[in-house]
Formats: C-alpha cells, structure tokens, sequence
C-alpha cells in the first residue's frame, strides 16, 4: 500500500514540477516582451534620425541631426546661418 509520506511526496514533486513550468513561462514571456519593446525603441530611433530638413538658404536637403538651426530654420552651414553670401 502507498503511504501518506508516498502520496504527499508525489504531490510535492509534482506541485514543484508545476510551479518551476509557470515561472519558466513567465520569465520567457518577461523576455520576449523585453525584446519586443527593445526593438520598437530603435525603429524609432531609426525613424527620427532620418528626418530631413531643407536648408533655407541654398535649398539642399540634409539629415536633421547634422542642421544647424536657428529658430524654425535650418542651414547646411554657419555661413548660410549667418548670412554671409547673401
């Protein structure tokens, strides 16, 4: 005959069992959000430094990160910015 100290063993190992699969899920589904969300951050990213801006004064078109602005404008240069050839 099966013991009590038998059954609650079994029941034991297989609450154990049961829980240790839950936290596993858990943690990898953690992980896989985490992933997800690392990748939405760097398609923006992506998205925002390939703006391009016009510069005012000669019309050329040049990423916005590497415009120099004053105001509402952006230049190509700081020649164009200040004026110079004008």
């Amino acid at each position: 005959m099966i013991s009590i100290r038998s059954i609650l063993l079994i029941l034991l190992i297989w609450f154990l069992l049961w829980f240790g699969r839950r936290l596993f899920k858990r943690l990898k589904q953690n992980q896989y959000d985490k992933t997800r969300m690392e990748q939405a951050t760097t398609t923006a990213t992506r998205q925002q430094s390939k703006a391009m801006v016009r510069c005012e004064y000669c019309g050329v078109y040049l990423p916005e990160e590497e415009a120099l602005s004053s105001g509402k404008s952006h230049y190509c240069c700081e020649a164009h910015r200040a004026g110079m050839f004008k």
